[in-house]
C-alpha cells in the first residue's frame, strides 16, 4: 500500500523480500532527486519507504532539532538522577538516608547549574521519586511504610527547587553582568 500527500511526501510499504524493492527505491530516489529514506521493518518481509521534496526532510530535520534541544535538558538531567541511584544503591547499608538525600539534591543542583530551571524541576521531582522508591522502606515501592519520610520528601523537594530557582537567577545575573 502507498500513500501519496498533497504536499507530495510518499509513505510505501514495499516487499523486501525480492528485487522488487532495490528497484523502487531506485526509481524513487531519481524522481525525488536523493530525498528519501528506507527502514526496514523489524517485522522482517517489509521494507517502508519515504520520499518527498527535499524541503519537507529538511523542516522534519529541523523541528526534529529544536524538539530535542527543547528535551534535550530533561532527559540528561533524567540521567543524572538516574546515576546518582545506581551509585548510591550499593551504598544504601553503608550511608545514612540523610547523606543519600544529599546526593540526590547535587544532581539537582547539577541539573539547575548545567542546564537551568526545567531540567533541574525535573530532578527535583525524579529525585524524590528515585529516593523513595530505591532507599525507603519497603524498597523497589511507592509505598511509605513510616510517615516522616512524607517531611523528607516534602523538605528535599523544596530544597531542590528552591536550589533550582536560586541557580538559575545566579546563572540569569552573570548573563546580564557579562554583556
Amino acid at each position: 500500500s502507498k500513500a501519496l500527500s498533497a504536499e507530495g511526501l510518499l509513505v510505501a510499504n514495499v516487499q523486501a523480500d525480492t528485487d522488487q524493492p532495490r528497484e523502487i527505491g531506485k526509481r524513487l530516489f531519481k524522481v525525488f532527486e536523493g530525498s528519501m529514506i528506507s527502514v526496514l521493518s523489524d517485522e522482517g518481509g517489509n521494507d517502508i519507504v519515504t520520499a518527498g521534496p527535499r524541503h519537507l526532510f529538511e523542516q522534519c530535520v529541523a523541528d526534529f532539532e529544536s524538539h530535542w534541544q527543547a528535551i534535550g535538558a530533561a532527559h540528561q538531567a533524567t540521567l543524572a538522577v538516574a546515576l546518582v541511584s545506581l551509585l548510591a544503591t550499593p551504598l544504601r547499608d553503608t550511608l545514612d538516608l540523610a547523606n543519600i538525600v544529599m546526593l540526590f539534591l547535587l544532581a539537582v543542583l547539577f541539573a539547575a547549574v548545567r542546564f537551568g530551571r526545567g531540567a533541574s524541576v525535573v530532578a527535583a521531582f525524579l529525585s524524590v521519586a528515585a529516593f523513595d522508591f530505591f532507599f525507603v522502606s519497603p524498597r523497589l515501592s511507592f509505598a511509605v511504610s513510616d510517615v516522616q519520610y512524607l517531611v523528607t520528601f516534602a523538605v528535599m523537594l523544596i530544597a531542590g527547587l528552591i536550589t533550582a530557582h536560586q541557580t538559575t537567577n545566579l546563572r540569569f545575573q552573570v548573563d546580564v553582568a557579562q554583556r
